[in-house]
């Protein structure tokens, strides 16, 4: 990584940090700022490690799963507001689409490694089950039963096709160390996110929702660079 690049990443983890100091001091209105930064610097980041590349259209696809990531971070700020929240669960939508889209583009579905696809089927699967059965009344409570179970499925294809990337010989490196750890964490911070809004804890003996929001934000920034900087070695080979 080039010094730029590492100062960058530097700068990422800083934003990420502060952003959790806020949250952690009920310091809501200056997350405007500091979240708002975290996928602007990342951009950065994949920008000056990428460069001229003959994988554009690879690129093109991490730019605009960036650009949806973006967009879904300003929607789930407010917290409050339905809609807000059904638009942000639309926006990372689209981002895990383009994440399966991008990993389908590193390795195509084979029946040679069903059995990988159908381990990671049955992985994810199981635990969405008890994770949607744990907090299935708020969600129906809520009306969006729909989009909860639309958004499970994406996260699920963008799990399973980070795992087939690990049958491929030119990517199964990566693949372990940045494809596969990205996307449990993304699926982790996407479950804190459902636990959070959804289960109803009663009388928590610690202030419960900035904890989780604190673990939420750290698994979120760290799939994120996990998976971009993965792609990031892609792009440039």
């Amino acid at each position: 990584m080039k010094l730029s690049s590492s100062l960058v990443f530097v700068l990422y983890w800083a934003v990420l940090c502060i952003d959790c100091v806020f949250l952690f001091n009920h310091l809501d209105e200056y997350r405007h700022y500091t979240k708002p930064l975290i996928i602007p610097v990342l951009y950065i980041l994949m920008a000056l490690e990428t460069g001229e590349t003959s994988h554009k259209r690879s690129k093109l696809i991490v730019s605009l799963l960036l650009l949806f990531s973006f967009v879904g971070d300003l929607l789930l700020l407010n917290t409050t507001e339905k809609s807000f929240f059904t638009f942000g669960l639309l926006s990372f939508l689209v981002v895990h689409i383009l994440y399966a889209l991008f990993f389908f583009r590193i390795k195509h579905f084979a029946l040679k490694n069903a059995g990988t696809v159908a381990l990671a089927l049955v992985v994810v699967a199981v635990y969405q089950y008890f994770l949607l059965s744990a907090i299935w009344g708020k969600i129906k409570e809520n009306d969006l039963t729909i989009q909860v179970v639309v958004y499970s499925l994406s996260l699920s294809l963008m799990f399973i096709s980070a795992f087939n990337t690990s049958t491929g010989k030119r990517a199964r490196k990566v693949a372990l160390k940045n494809f596969i750890p990205g996307a449990v964490l993304f699926v982790l911070s996407d479950s804190l996110i459902a636990v959070s809004k959804f289960y109803p804890f009663v009388n928590p003996p610690i202030d419960l929702p900035v904890y989780m929001g604190c673990a939420v934000m750290l698994t979120y920034g760290g799939a994120q660079v996990l998976l971009v900087l993965g792609a990031v070695k892609f792009i440039k080979n």
